[in-house]
C-alpha cells in the first residue's frame, strides 16, 4: 500500500486550520464590538458551560476511532473499520443524547456558582450539544483515512456558516446575548447537515454503507476502551483547558475579567493554525506505520527537521507578541480590552512551550505509550483547578498566567524525557534550542 502523501495532508489541514481559525477570529470581534463587555464575558461563559458538555461526550471515540482505522487501513482490514465505524456511530448518538439531557439536570448547579448567568440563555444554546460528537466522528473517520481533503470540506460547513449567520443577524437585528445564542445553535445543525453530505459522498466513493448498530462485543472492549481513554484524556485537556479558566475566573474574578482573558487568549491561539495541521497529521500516520522502536530511529532527521521547525515557528509568534501584542489587543478589540502586556507575553510562552507536543503527542499516542499522556495531561488539570483559584485571589490574571507558562514548560519537558526513553530519539534537544532563542531573545 503506498504511503500517505504527507505534505498533501498538511497543506489540507493547514487550510482548513486557517479557515476555522480565521472565521472563529472573526466572529469574535463582531461579538466584542457589539456586546458590551460584561456582556460578552457573560456570553463566554455560557459557551464555554455548554463546550465542556461537548468536550466530554466525546468519550475518546473519535480520537480512538482516528487511530484504529488507521492501523487497519494500514494492513487493508476493511471488515474491522466498517464493524467499527457502524458500532461507535451508533453510540456517538446515543452518547450525545445522553450528555444533552446532562446539561439540562445540572443547570441548578451552574446558576448556584454563577448567579450573574442567565440560565434562560443557556438552556436555550445547550442543543449544540447534539449535533458536534457527530460531526467530530464523521470527519475522525475521513482522518483515520489519512484523507484530510475532506477535513477541509468538514471546516468549509462549519465557522463560516457561523460567521455568515452572525454577519446576517448584525445587519438585520440588534446583536445582543440572544440573538447570539440563536445563531450558534442555527450554525450547528446547518453544519451537521452540510457534514452529514459530506460524509456521505465519502464512503459512497468507498463503497461502504450508512449503517448503524449495536454490537456489545465492539462497544466494550476493554482493550479499546482502555486505549480510548489514553486518548481520549489528552484531547480533552486539551480543548477543555481554555473553558474550566474562562470558569475559574468568572468565578473568583468577574465577567470583565473572563472578556480580557478570552481575547487575550484568542490572539494568542492564532499560532496554533500552522501547528495544528503538522500534529493533526502525525497522529494517524505514526498510528499506521509504527511496529517497532526502530521506527523513529530511521527517521530521526525528519523527526528533528519538525521539532525545531515547529519551536522556530512558535517562538516567531511569541517575539511579535512580545513588540506588538497590547497594540494588536487595542487595534481588533478597543481600548477597553487592553491589559497589562506581561498578562499577553506570559501567555504566549504558555503556548510556545505547549507547541512541542506538535510532535510529543502524536510519538505517543501513535505508539502504546498514549498512557503517559494520561497522567500527565490529568496533573496539568489538576493542578490549573487546585492553584488557579488561588493565583487569582492573591495576583489576579497575572499570577495565573505564570501559573500556565510554568505548568506547560514542566509538563512538555517531562514529556521530553519520556520520549528520550522510550525511543532512541533525543528530543531533549528541542528545548536547548527552545532556550536558545529565548537568550536572543532576551537580549533584544
Amino acid at each position: 500500500m503506498a504511503p500517505p502523501a504527507i505534505e498533501k495532508n498538511i497543506v489540507y489541514l493547514l487550510g482548513a486550520s486557517c479557515l476555522t481559525n480565521i472565521s472563529l477570529f472573526l466572529v469574535n470581534i463582531i461579538l466584542i464590538n457589539h456586546l458590551p463587555k460584561a456582556e460578552f464575558g457573560i456570553f463566554t461563559l455560557l459557551v464555554s458551560i455548554v463546550y465542556i458538555f461537548i468536550i466530554f461526550s466525546e468519550l475518546g471515540v473519535s480520537q480512538g476511532t482516528i487511530k484504529y482505522i488507521s492501523e487497519h487501513h494500514g494492513i487493508g482490514n476493511t471488515a474491522y473499520i466498517r464493524v467499527h465505524i457502524r458500532n461507535f456511530f451508533s453510540a456517538t448518538v446515543i452518547i450525545s443524547i445522553l450528555f444533552l439531557l446532562f446539561f439540562y439536570i445540572s443547570l441548578p448547579l451552574w446558576r448556584i456558582f454563577y448567579d450573574y448567568l442567565p440560565v434562560r440563555y443557556a438552556a436555550l444554546l445547550a442543543p449544540i450539544i447534539l449535533p458536534y460528537p457527530i460531526i467530530r466522528y464523521w470527519n475522525a473517520i475521513t482522518d483515520g483515512f489519512q484523507n484530510m481533503k475532506y477535513a477541509f470540506l468538514f471546516s468549509v460547513v462549519r465557522e463560516p456558516i457561523k460567521l455568515v449567520l452572525l454577519l446576517i443577524a448584525t445587519y438585520l437585528f440588534s446583536l445582543d446575548i440572544k440573538s447570539a445564542v440563536l445563531v450558534f445553535v442555527v450554525s450547528s445543525y446547518i453544519t451537521l447537515f452540510g457534514s452529514y453530505i459530506i460524509y456521505r459522498i465519502f464512503i459512497s466513493r468507498r463503497d461502504m454503507p450508512f449503517e448503524m448498530e449495536i454490537d456489545r462485543g465492539i462497544l466494550f472492549d476493554k482493550e479499546k476502551l482502555r486505549y480510548f481513554s489514553y486518548l481520549y484524556v489528552s484531547f480533552l485537556i486539551f480543548w477543555i483547558q481554555p473553558n474550566v479558566l474562562y470558569l475559574i475566573i468568572g468565578r473568583f474574578l468577574n465577567p470583565e475579567g473572563v472578556a480580557a482573558f478570552t481575547a487575550c487568549f484568542i490572539l494568542n491561539n492564532t499560532m496554533w493554525v500552522f501547528l495544528l495541521p503538522v500534529m493533526d497529521t502525525l497522529f494517524p500516520f505514526i498510528s499506521s506505520v509504527y511496529r517497532d522502536r526502530d521506527v523513529f530511529e530511521r527517521s530521526r532527521g525528519k523527526i528533528y527537521s519538525v521539532l525545531f521547525a515547529t519551536i522556530t515557528s512558535a517562538f516567531m509568534w511569541v517575539v511579535i507578541v512580545y513588540f506588538l501584542g497590547e497594540r494588536v489587543i487595542g487595534f481588533f478589540y478597543g481600548d477597553a480590552y487592553t491589559i497589562h502586556k506581561n498578562i499577553f507575553y506570559l501567555l504566549s510562552i504558555s503556548l510556545f512551550f505547549d507547541s512541542l507536543r506538535v510532535l510529543f503527542d502524536p510519538m505517543l499516542k501513535g505508539t502504546r505509550h498514549a498512557n503517559v499522556l494520561l497522567y500527565l495531561e490529568l496533573a496539568r488539570i489538576t493542578g490549573i483547578i487546585l492553584i488557579g483559584p488561588l493565583s487569582l485571589i492573591y495576583g489576579g490574571l497575572t499570577y495565573l498566567c505564570y501559573l500556565l507558562a510554568a505548568l506547560s514548560l514542566m509538563m512538555n519537558l517531562i514529556k521530553g524525557f519520556v520520549l528520550k526513553r522510550l525511543f532512541s530519539v533525543n528530543l531533549l534537544w528541542g528545548y536547548i534550542y527552545a532556550f536558545f532563542l529565548f537568550f536572543i531573545l532576551f537580549f533584544l
